[in-house]
């Protein structure tokens, strides 16, 4: 079931003088359950297409339908009711200060006091994030993952079918950014909430989305599952993204004397092994094929491997065993200098 779908969404903005598009003719479906995420570097557009699904940000031009209804001609009143069903988690924590973590939340309840109006709801959502014992701590006694969760526990208040996040995890180290996205991902499962989460960070790509759309200069260029944008990029933004995010780096120090032999890099997918393959070739060809390096990629319970082995011997065996390798993996391409 598709929870939201935009179609042809446009935002211009004005600088001096001059006009451009944030957001360009964007089209996307986003379903019903899902963490879809949207990626790309700075400047793309991310932000801005995030922030129209609540109507912080209107669009110029196009149309955004939320369980079916057109959101983008909503009166004022009809606007509000719909960001109560929508909650925000934003790259800086935006918590009160000089209020408890309880009348911070107390606060996104509209409802003062958390002591005194809503407390067994205020607990339940701390007990969400795993924060119970917070409740009455202030920000500045927290670290910077606890004050994430907190704006999650807070913009879960309300109960929303909708969860955006902006850069969310941008700010966390890596180890705090895991524990947001399994909280992240966890809920989504309890609660069945459909995120849409913004990012320029594949790790968090890898780990959370279950399908992604790649943006650059205001348009999405590539929009599909998650496992199929990183084993088979298309658009030539994807392609350096994902490029520069899988590639093994080999220093030249460590490559072997490329005149004796062939140095071949070996994509494969799916849940085969590729030993029985090197093993079968070098036996066949007669051919030495050593393993230089390797990496494995778990993505959606299915695997992305990519490995450098390096192939000596006869020169027309060791053609013919790069041929053979070539038929029986996904890609494989020779290296001729460091990667």
């Amino acid at each position: 079931m598709d929870k939201i779908i935009l179609e042809h969404v446009t935002v211009n903005f004005s600088q001096k003088k001059k006009h451009f598009a944030a957001v360009d003719d964007v089209s996307l479906t986003i379903k019903q359950g899902e963490i879809f995420g949207v990626v790309g570097l700075s400047g793309a557009g991310k932000s801005t297409l995030i922030r129209t699904l609540n109507l912080l940000q209107r669009p110029s031009a196009g149309s955004i339908k939320i369980d079916g209804v057109e959101i983008t001609q909503l009166p004022a009143d009809k606007v509000r009711k719909l960001r109560q069903k929508i909650g925000m988690i934003f790259q800086h924590f935006n918590l009160i200060n000089n209020k408890t973590v309880g009348e911070n939340i107390a606060f996104a309840l509209k409802a003062g006091n958390y002591k005194q109006a809503l407390p067994e709801r205020v607990k339940e959502l701390l007990d969400l994030v795993d924060l119970g014992d917070k409740i009455d701590s202030y920000p500045n006694q927290l670290s910077g993952g606890q004050k994430q969760r907190i704006g999650i526990a807070r913009a879960l208040a309300n109960n929303p079918e909708i969860l955006l996040c902006d850069e969310a995890t941008s700010a966390l180290d890596v180890e705090t950014t895991e524990e947001i996205l399994r909280i992240l991902a966890d809920i989504n499962q309890k609660l069945g909430i459909t995120i849409v989460f913004i990012t320029h960070e594949l790790e968090v790509a890898k780990k959370l989305f279950h399908r992604m759309a790649v943006m650059e200069n205001g348009k999405v260029v590539e929009a599909d599952s998650t496992y199929n944008i990183f084993a088979n990029p298309k658009a030539a933004i994807t392609k350096k993204l994902v490029g520069r995010y899988l590639n093994l780096q080999l220093p030249n120090e460590l490559l072997p004397d490329l005149s004796k032999g062939r140095l071949v890099e070996l994509r494969y997918q799916g849940k085969s092994t590729l030993t029985p393959l090197i093993t079968d070739v070098s036996k066949e060809f007669d051919v030495a094929i050593s393993i230089i390096h390797g990496k494995i990629e778990y993505i959606q319970n299915d695997v992305i491997g990519i490995l450098l082995v390096y192939l000596t011997g006869d020169k027309n065996a060791v053609e013919q065993s790069f041929l053979r390798l070539s038929q029986k993996v996904f890609a494989a391409k020779e290296i001729k200098e460091a990667i």
